[in-house]
């Protein structure tokens, strides 16, 4: 997976949660509602969090830092450290459903399963369109 994916992964993640909270601020109940906005505003700000990492990471390794005492992977333990305080946060003090909150956290695997089914199709349309330029040289 390269970069460009990853952004787009993360675009699609905040599109995803806007719908989601809209719509759950449409038909759900308030607490309803307000755990799927919290969950989508966690789950986004956390895949932002690991697209920078990882971001970080790749380029290090395309110049060939990734074995030399490359820091980029050890902000991955703050970064869980401050995803769990927030979802405790969030349930302690916010009054949320914490279901709700799972599923508006949620929305970022169906944004990397989106991104996953078009890359895989882009890819097979590619390699079918090199294969038939191959035929006809």
């Amino acid at each position: 997976m390269d970069t460009r994916a990853l952004g787009r992964i993360e675009r699609l993640n905040y599109i995803l949660g806007g719908i989601a909270a809209a719509a759950a601020a449409l038909l759900l109940t308030k607490e309803q509602a307000l755990g799927v906005l919290v969950g989508v505003v966690i789950g986004s700000l956390n895949f932002s969090m690991i697209k920078r990492i990882a971001t970080r990471w790749i380029s290090e390794a395309a110049k060939g830092e990734g074995q030399k005492g490359s820091m980029s992977g050890y902000f991955l333990v703050p970064k869980m450290m401050l995803l769990i305080a927030a979802v405790f946060l969030a349930l302690r003090f916010l009054p949320i459903a914490p279901a709700y909150l799972a599923m508006g956290f949620s929305i970022f695997l169906l944004s990397i399963v989106i991104e996953t089914a078009r890359s895989l199709t882009g890819q097979a349309q590619t390699t079918g369109d090199e294969d038939a330029q191959t035929d006809d040289a």
